[in-house]
């Protein structure tokens, strides 16, 4: 029997008023400010448009929560559906652009006729709630699926902050610690999309490194006994499997350091940066979003995520690099693999 399907992906389903849902933001039940939430707001226009639509009673979609040990609830789908009525109610935007209630446009919520204001307090959303005790690793699948294909976030490692908050904290805190020696190139503002994306990018990069260490083990000790770098050389940690994809060997990875079982020592961490500043030749590394365009050329100190895993996994083993020839190992391509990390460490050792 599967672990992951005991006691399963528990969740229940219940409608609350909007009223209900601003009690619940005054009474501190609901978190709106979740470390791995969309930190960027909908536009006054969209807003608006998600008011007309309560106003009709038209179908929205629903609320996606978590309810803590302690009751409150935590919240991981809607944030900006909740903010809107938030922010209407309490006369923090007029309505823009509304199509249907068109005569409506510009009003503030006091300026409403008192029948209409009833109207969106007495209105109902789906709330979905997941239970507490839920496996964190399907809470990451869920997650990582319901969010399937949106281009606005980094889906998988916002998906394990949500699933493993202590993790998250230890990987916010390396960023923090060596945030002057490595920043993210194309934060286009304070808080626009490309800063979240950001945050979660520069954290998906610290576990990679937690990973690529935990991997040197086996490896260097293939190395002290001459072994080939070969599959059945390389002593992987019991919890790692070969043929286990990138993104789910950085899932075990998070799972290991949220229970402890991997230490994030930053010594270690330290030490691969410094590698990478002294390969560069730089006292900071700007590490760029994308891992498809090759900057390794573009910009002194600038590198993609995947050229810097891949350098300090080459550089730890003792593998010269060739700046010419090099090119890196695409980790969070869908198809990449533990097994393929180490042939590509192979075919450079040949």
């Amino acid at each position: 029997m599967n672990l992951f399907l005991e006691p399963g992906f528990k969740t229940k389903v219940h409608q609350a008023a909007t009223n209900d849902l601003m009690r619940y933001i005054e009474t501190g039940r609901l978190d709106l400010f979740s470390e791995f939430r969309e930190s960027f707001a909908w536009s006054q226009a969209k807003k608006s448009k998600f008011i007309e639509s309560l106003l009709l009673g038209l179908p929205v979609s629903s609320i996606w929560v978590e309810e803590t040990k302690y009751g409150s609830l935590l919240i991981i789908d809607g944030i900006q559906r909740i903010e809107a009525i938030r922010a209407f109610i309490n006369n923090e935007f007029n309505l823009k652009r509304i199509t249907v209630l068109n005569d409506l446009n510009g009003c503030y919520y006091s300026d409403l006729e008192f029948r209409i204001q009833n109207a969106l307090v007495d209105s109902v959303i789906t709330i979905n709630t997941i239970y507490h005790d839920v496996n964190p690793r399907l809470k990451c699948e869920f997650y990582r699926r319901y969010h399937e294909g949106d281009r606005n976030k980094n889906v998988s490692q916002i998906a394990r902050n949500y699933a493993f908050s202590r993790a998250s904290e230890k990987l916010r805190s390396l960023a923090e610690n060596y945030s002057r020696i490595v920043t993210v190139s194309q934060i286009r503002g304070r808080f626009g999309k490309e800063r979240y994306k950001s945050n979660a990018r520069i954290e998906e990069f610290y576990l990679g490194l937690i990973l690529i260490n935990t991997l040197l083990e086996g490896i260097i000790y293939g190395v002290n006994n001459k072994y080939s770098y070969s599959i059945e050389n390389v002593d992987l940690p019991i919890e790692l499997l070969h043929d286990d994809s990138i993104e789910t060997a950085l899932d075990k990875t998070m799972m290991l350091v949220e229970h402890n079982d991997f230490d994030v020592e930053h010594t270690l961490v330290g030490r691969s940066l410094s590698l990478l500043c002294e390969i560069k030749g730089v006292k900071q590394i700007d590490l760029t979003y994308s891992s498809k365009i090759k900057a390794y050329s573009l910009s002194n100190n600038m590198l993609s995520i995947d050229e810097a895993l891949s350098l300090v996994t080459l550089d730890s083993i003792g593998i010269p690099i060739n700046v010419n020839d090099f090119k890196p190992f695409r980790f969070f391509q869908p198809l990449a693999t533990l097994d393929k990390l180490i042939r590509y460490i192979s075919n450079y050792h040949a």
